[in-house]
């Protein structure tokens, strides 16, 4: 019974922190406006995605790789997801032509619809196989992943506002 509950206490944990990406985009809504659209649709370089191609990509992956994942072991398959194959389809798409306020809106969605597939899914389910790259791991796993994913990006994001220097003042923020 105590390993019940320690796993059921650990899925509303994943549930609650993958939820936090919603407060996110709503956190930065009040922000939109005083970012430079350059800061927003620009790439620092080649390779390194432009911030609103971040808040993107998450939102295409949370609706075209993992909630189809997550139908998948609801009906008791092993999804098999490919990274480098969800970053090639996302790099087809140009992010840009949406505004950033669609984009957050997509992401709020998105997101909100991801947890409330993995809510659906029981303890079992939790316990499932998914296989990403080649690699099996349980939903657990999974969800742990998704959110060291989503903590690196969005740091990243973070870093990249906070050094554009956004602020009107003279001095910077404290740290």
């Amino acid at each position: 019974m105590a390993d019940t509950d320690q796993a059921q206490s650990l899925r509303q944990s994943f549930l609650d922190q993958l939820g936090m990406l919603v407060e996110e985009v709503e956190g930065m809504r009040m922000f939109v406006d005083r970012i430079p659209t350059q800061l927003l649709v620009e790439r620092p370089t080649p390779d390194t995605l432009a911030i609103i191609e971040v808040y993107a990509f998450i939102a295409h992956l949370d609706e075209r790789v993992r909630r189809p994942a997550v139908e998948m072991v609801k009906d008791g398959t092993t999804p098999r997801i490919r990274s480098r194959e969800a970053l090639d389809v996302a790099n087809e798409h140009a992010w840009r032509e949406n505004g950033f306020g669609m984009t957050l809106d997509r992401l709020r969605q998105t997101r909100q619809a991801l947890v409330e597939s993995l809510h659906a899914c029981d303890l079992d389910a939790w316990g499932r196989d998914v296989e990403v790259d080649r690699t099996e791991m349980t939903v657990f796993d999974w969800a742990h992943r998704i959110l060291q994913n989503d903590t690196e990006r969005l740091r990243t994001v973070a870093q990249r506002l906070h050094h554009a220097h956004l602020s009107d003042r003279d001095e910077d923020l404290p740290k």
